[in-house]
């Protein structure tokens, strides 16, 4: 290898290194979430993965990110809605992961929550401060099942 190559190896490399240095960083909040902000308290990024129903009972991660103050962690602050307005509110405590308490700037949380379904299926998930002010929603599509069809009797039906 030439002399030549070899200095222009040594300067890519180092022209490289500079840029990586002088480029600015990563935006503080990672999650790809909603921005929110609780009176009084603090603001940051909230997201949810992971919606799942099975055995009657509504269950989805919570990805919490506090960017200013203390933002108030709680499974309470969550509720998932019916489209004729049935509201299920209370955390189902045999699924439900999320703590609570106040959580600083820069920290996160992540965990879940579920809620026992004994009405209606749930389109909406809905996150409230400790008042019931709304700070994000977020629509449930639920995929439909091709149920198989019963197969017929070979015997023929009876009746009377």
């Amino acid at each position: 290898m030439n002399a030549f190559v070899r200095f222009a190896s040594l300067l890519t490399a180092l022209g490289l290194a500079v840029i990586a240095f002088l480029a600015p960083a990563a935006p503080a909040h990672a999650i790809q979430g909603r921005y929110f902000t609780q009176e009084y308290n603090g603001s940051g990024y909230v997201d949810i993965d992971d919606i799942n129903m099975s055995n009657g009972v509504l269950s989805f991660t919570v990805i919490i990110e506090a960017t200013r103050g203390e933002v108030a962690v709680n499974p309470l602050y969550w509720s998932a809605k019916a489209d004729d307005g049935t509201k299920y509110d209370w955390p189902d405590y045999s699924v439900t992961t999320l703590g609570s308490g106040d959580l600083p700037a820069g920290e996160r949380a992540r965990g879940t929550v579920g809620f026992e379904i004994d009405g209606p299926r749930p389109t909406r998930i809905v996150f409230e401060d400790v008042l019931g002010d709304r700070l994000a929603s977020w629509t449930i599509r639920w995929h439909k099942t091709k149920q198989t069809p019963t197969p017929a009797s070979p015997f023929g039906s009876f009746g009377s």
